[in-house]
């Protein structure tokens, strides 16, 4: 995708990018694409899908809420770096952590921090039910973000533990997913979250759902359960 091109696609979400950003987006995709045919990072494999789907769908979280401060990031099951790696191209001053239990994606989003000399993101490899008792995470970021194909109910127990009071969890999710997202409700409000907005986004040709919840009590302290059970066996 041209710079204009992509420089208007996200605007329309709210995202201004320099020339220098606009570089380390291109550097990013080349790298995405040359790892990609040695570790199967992705199903997204051209160029223009890679910028649609990866880069435009992560920054459009800036719909749901401001990066304009300091903010402390918590990307849960990051994948190949997205969310996380787009959003810290553009939002230099919130620290970002990129959380994936794979280790090669976990590996991939630490070669590009380094690539992309990306100072304020940091690759954590581990589980959301295990990294969830650290001290230092519990309980201690202002955004905790959810892009995973896992329905709500278990995003709220791997992602709301994560979340500081008055914070936020920003879950993408397909635009089929009403009813799906209205199931995990007693998932959310047991894990501490209150549901404050579900906003439909277009991407391209696709519609996406960014469905915001404000962490309004703490997560009582067995959960997220161990590991696997939350997909296994989802709150109902």
């Amino acid at each position: 995708m041209d710079q204009d091109n992509f420089k208007q696609a996200v605007k329309t979400l709210g995202v201004e990018i320099n020339d220098c950003q606009y570089f380390l987006f291109a550097k990013l995709c080349s790298l995405l694409m040359i790892e990609n045919t040695k570790k199967n990072l992705t199903a997204i494999k051209e160029e223009n899908a890679i910028y649609q789907k990866h880069f435009i769908d992560s920054l459009s979280c800036a719909l749901a809420a401001s990066f304009t401060h300091s903010q402390k990031v918590l990307d849960v099951g990051s994948g190949a770096g997205f969310p996380a790696l787009p959003l810290s191209i553009c939002f230099p001053q919130c620290t970002f952590i990129a959380l994936e239990a794979n280790g090669k994606k976990a590996d991939f989003i630490s070669l590009a921090i380094k690539e992309l000399g990306l100072s304020n993101l940091q690759s954590v490899k581990g589980r959301a039910e295990e990294i969830a008792y650290c001290q230092s995470f519990r309980e201690n970021f202002d955004i905790v973000l959810g892009r995973a194909v896992a329905k709500t109910a278990v995003l709220a127990e791997l992602c709301l533990p994560f979340v500081k009071i008055s914070g936020l969890f920003i879950a993408q999710k397909a635009c089929f997913a009403a009813g799906e997202i209205a199931e995990g409700q007693k998932a959310v409000n047991i894990m501490g979250g209150r549901l404050e907005n579900s906003r439909k986004v277009i991407i391209g040709n696709e519609s996406r759902l960014l469905v915001s919840y404000r962490k309004v009590k703490s997560t009582p302290d067995k959960y997220p359960r161990r590991s696997g059970l939350p997909v296994k066996e989802p709150i109902k």
